[in-house]
């Protein structure tokens, strides 16, 4: 059982509206897209926590969980779990990419 409010785009959607994001686009221009607005819905989707951002810079100096976990004083544990989500939003991302830059609707 989930509580609150449904999301407003699809996982789909959110996906292609993070790649858009990352691409460059402005998120006025991407909220038009899904006819949204672009500070609550869109902006929710391809914002990240302070921490996941310190653990992006972390990963992409080479570190590892342990490591990153010792430098931000948090648990093992949770590095790993902030990694993997970040792997999967980063192949979920690439997917959407390639599909806007080749026309594929799916």
């Amino acid at each position: 059982m989930k509580f609150g409010r449904k999301p407003a785009l699809t996982k789909h959607q959110q996906t292609e509206a993070l790649a858009r994001r990352e691409a460059g686009e402005a998120l006025t221009e991407i909220a038009r897209t899904y006819k949204r607005q672009p500070l609550n819905d869109i902006q929710a989707c391809t914002t990240t926590t302070p921490l996941e951002r310190r653990v992006k810079i972390a990963l992409s100096a080479g570190l590892t969980a342990p490591a990153i976990a010792r430098l931000l004083r948090i648990s093992i544990g949770k590095a790993q779990r902030i990694a993997a989500k970040m792997a999967i939003e980063w192949m979920n991302t690439e997917l959407a990419r390639s599909r806007v830059q080749l026309g594929d609707p799916a």
